[in-house]
């Protein structure tokens, strides 16, 4: 073949091979840099889209930890409060403490005043304090919706009969009768509440040091058996209490509404069009999703799962934990991994997923624009090459 071309070339007349010389010595250097600065350009805006669906994982999933967070350290705070001590105290002295003369049911409603401004200030839903034989001594609840029933419970619970904030150091807002009344709080009765000894979270958090937090999936709010509607979504919380000799003397356990991060998942709006940023747990079932119809599978025997919207194998990568980016055929997939607590049960994965045209659609554009660019560069130079070209052949002749 290029002694074809060496062939024909030879045939030509001088002042043609000249001419030729002088088009190709304008047309390959430019169509090679042409070229070059494309492929480089392109794989520069290629990552740089990557890194933006990457930033755009990273940054749901420090929001997600950032709420949880501020929770699990207020679990932790509750589980060391003077007031858990101080029943602890006159359990162990027969219903009076040793040490700040305050009875047991002194101490405990200290408590309920504790568990009820936290509720009025958090995302809780619900706090319980079950002592080491799993019966529960205290649940407190609160209520959105508003119960006026519930209400005068809460009110009732109140019990005017605390100690003195001033004595009892707490780290706690005052709780002022009907002025603190702005969520409905209910106290809930404990006779008829089951021990909690077998359950999976309490043997859970009763192996756990001091300090340590049991982290549940997230599971729809249930009441009596039943699903709340609407729904709202919780997670649970569980820290070991001790004594003042580190012996394990219970549990806290706290529910969290965590509707607050969801539904700004559900809502948020991603850079490229198409993109849809999720939510799943560690079965791969959608916590968060822009389709209503794809969240919530497991609790309604529904396979709307991680794996059927992309694959099994890259369902399984995903799923295996940790943070990456993979690119598919028809999607650029990038997760994160985030971990609640030693239990990877409760593990969430931030995921999200934009179509690859819509990730190259600026590629393709500066791609488009550069070969235009270089079709004109050469369309001005060739004939001025060519013109001048000629001019000295001309001169020579």
């Amino acid at each position: 073949m290029p002694v074809n071309v060496l062939n024909q070339f030879k045939t030509l007349k001088v002042r043609q091979q000249f001419l030729l010389l002088i088009l190709l010595s304008a047309a390959i250097p430019a169509s090679v840099v042409g070229i070059l600065g494309t492929i480089s350009a392109s794989t520069a805006l290629s990552d740089k889209a990557t890194g933006l669906v990457e930033r755009e994982t990273e940054e749901s999933v420090q929001e997600i930890d950032a709420f949880l967070s501020s929770i699990d350290q207020d679990v932790v705070v509750l589980s060391q409060a003077p007031s858990v001590q101080g029943i602890i105290r006159a359990r162990d002295n027969k219903g009076t403490d040793p040490t700040t003369e305050f009875s047991y049911d002194d101490w405990m409603s200290q408590l309920k005043l504790n568990f009820s401004v936290m509720l009025q200030e958090k995302e809780f839903n619900r706090l319980e304090y079950i002592d080491e034989t799993g019966k529960t001594l205290v649940v407190v609840e609160t209520d959105d919706h508003g119960n006026s029933e519930e209400e005068e419970e809460g009110e009732e619970g109140a019990s005017s009969e605390l100690p003195n904030e001033g004595e009892v150091d707490d780290n706690d807002d005052e709780l002022e009768g009907e002025e603190a009344i702005e969520k409905s709080i209910n106290i809930l009765p404990i006779d008829k509440i089951e021990n909690q000894a077998d359950s999976s979270y309490f043997v859970k958090a009763m192996e756990l040091s001091p300090g340590e937090l049991y982290a549940s999936p997230i599971t729809l709010r249930r009441e009596n058996g039943a699903i709340t509607e609407p729904y709202e979504p919780v997670i649970q919380y569980a820290t070991p209490v001790v004594n003042e000799a580190g012996q394990k003397r219970g549990i806290i356990v706290a529910t969290v509404f965590t509707n607050e991060f969801l539904d700004e998942l559900n809502e948020e709006e991603g850079q490229f069009e198409g993109e849809a940023t999720t939510l799943v747990n560690v079965d791969g079932y959608y916590l968060a999703h822009p389709d209503p119809e794809k969240r919530w599978g497991f609790e309604f025997g529904k396979e709307t799962t991680l794996a059927k919207e992309i694959s099994a194998d890259v369902a399984e990568q995903i799923l295996s934990g940790g943070t990456d980016t993979i690119e598919l055929d028809t999607y650029v997939v990038a997760y994160e991994t985030l971990s609640l607590g030693p239990d990877p049960s409760s593990n969430l994965i931030a995921v999200t997923k934009v179509p690859v045209e819509k990730i190259l659609e600026p590629v393709n554009l500066f791609k488009r624009s550069a070969a235009l660019a270089v079709l004109v560069s050469l369309g001005i130079v060739l004939p001025l090459a060519i013109f001048r070209g000629r001019q000295l052949i001309n001169l020579r002749a």
